[in-house]
């Protein structure tokens, strides 16, 4: 595994004047680390240069940069993820490249590609990553940074920069990279957004589809719960009624056995017999009917109790399609909400800081409406002073036609002065 206290001899360095150093190129033996300043040495020319103390922290950064540098110069181009999953990538074409040193803060390559678009590539390795104070400031710069992983590499013992070539600059390379930041003022930036704004309608969509195969399931289940319910309730109600029209039946049997044994038994009073049996059985018949009435009244509470729950239910069957529309609604609004943070996530950015991006863009922005109404108030003025040019270029050509004229009269002037003083010197000779 590769990390940075891995140490590596310096191929580029810089000598006292701030100049480049190629250790295959020069026969420098003493020179300056780009990263730390500090003096590097060697014994041979055909040797590396290496740190006379402890290896700085930036050296192998340095040293890996400088090669990839080189190598993307040469083969003109590079292949870049277009969606954070990386399962696509498209092919841009390098312009330049340069790794970028500054004070307190590891090098970085930036690779101008074409059309003019900046991006910055930093190093991962098994113990270092690009500092948050750095990627801040990249970020509050609108710039685009993708991260390269090379922690599972091992350095050769020689031929550095073709390892690399293979190892990195390769078919693999859209496999090792991460974006961390995004220009939002980038082309590219604009592409990756839109499919990955199509990444996620489409997974949205496929959540829909198993919410809507998984409510439709629910509702069935419901639906079968319900039927199930009813089919109880009925059954209950059915075994309930049942069992009252029995008692009822029971009762209207024993009302008529009583009913007959009573008008045997008014017939004997009237002969005069059994009148106290004839009491009791008169008093057990009154007792009977009301029980039967007893029974009817609590069939018919029965009933009020099955009617009253009919309609619970039903209300609670409306009040269940509310609560099922409110977690609709929050669902989607959570999903929304779930979108952002997840591609916030992806770039490794708080939606305080989207926030502050985007209002530094509004007022670039507004910068540049305001540039463009001076620029138009500018080209108002360039015109006016157009105008005024060629109205003096006229003026200037009317004068200098009269001047030319005028010149031509003094010559023709001058000529016959000439021919006249001619004439007359000769006249004054004949005399």
């Amino acid at each position: 595994m590769l990390s940075s206290s891995h140490r590596i001899g310096l191929r580029f360095c810089i000598d006292s004047d701030g100049r480049l150093i190629d250790s295959r190129t020069s026969e420098e033996l003493n020179a300056m680390c780009r990263t730390c300043g500090t003096p590097v040495m060697r014994h041979s020319p055909n040797q590396f240069f290496q740190h006379a103390d402890k290896q700085c922290e930036g050296a192998l950064f340095s040293e890996l940069l400088e090669r990839l540098c080189s190598t993307f110069i040469e083969i003109g181009h590079i292949s870049l993820p277009i969606t954070f999953d990386n399962s696509e990538s498209t092919a841009q074409g390098v312009i330049a490249a340069e790794v970028n040193y500054e004070h307190s803060a590891m090098p970085i390559l930036a690779l101008t590609l074409t059309g003019g678009q900046l991006i910055y590539l930093s190093l991962r390795t098994e113990d270092y990553a690009l500092s948050h104070h750095q990627l801040m400031a990249l970020r509050e710069s609108f710039q685009s940074v993708i991260e390269v992983d090379i922690s599972t590499l091992t350095l050769p013992s020689s031929e550095l920069t073709a390892y690399l070539r293979d190892q990195v600059v390769s078919e693999s390379f859209v496999n090792r990279c991460t974006w961390l930041a995004l220009s939002p003022l980038a082309p590219l930036t604009r592409t990756i957004a839109a499919l990955e704004a199509d990444s996620l309608a489409k997974q949205k969509e496929q959540a829909d589809k198993v919410l809507i195969s998984v409510q439709r399931h629910l509702q069935e289940a419901k639906t079968e719960l319900r039927l199930s319910t009813d089919i109880l309730d009925k059954v209950a109600l059915y075994e309930s009624v049942e069992a009252l029209n029995n008692e009822r039946t029971y009762l209207i049997q024993q009302v008529n056995n009583l009913s007959e044994k009573k008008r045997q038994l008014d017939s004997q009073v009237q002969h005069g017999t059994h009148s106290h049996e004839a009491n009791q059985l008169s008093s057990q018949v009154e007792t009977l009917r009301e029980q039967f009435r007893s029974g009817r009244r609590h069939v018919r509470e029965i009933e009020s109790e099955i009617d009253f729950a009919r309609k619970n239910l039903s209300r609670v069957e409306n009040q269940a399609i509310e609560k099922r529309q409110e977690i609709e609604s929050l669902d989607k609004k959570l999903s929304e909400v779930n979108w952002m943070k997840g591609f916030l996530s992806h770039i490794d950015m708080t939606f305080e800081d989207f926030q502050s991006v985007a209002a530094k863009v509004d007022h670039a922005f507004n910068q540049l409406e305001t540039l463009e109404k001076r620029i138009k108030s500018k080209n108002s003025n360039l015109v006016d002073l157009d105008e005024q040019l060629s109205s003096k270029n006229k003026v200037l050509s009317e004068a200098k036609s009269t001047a030319d004229f005028y010149s031509k009269q003094k010559f023709a002037l001058f000529r016959e002065v000439n021919q006249l003083r001619e004439q007359l010197a000769e006249v004054k000779g004949g005399d």
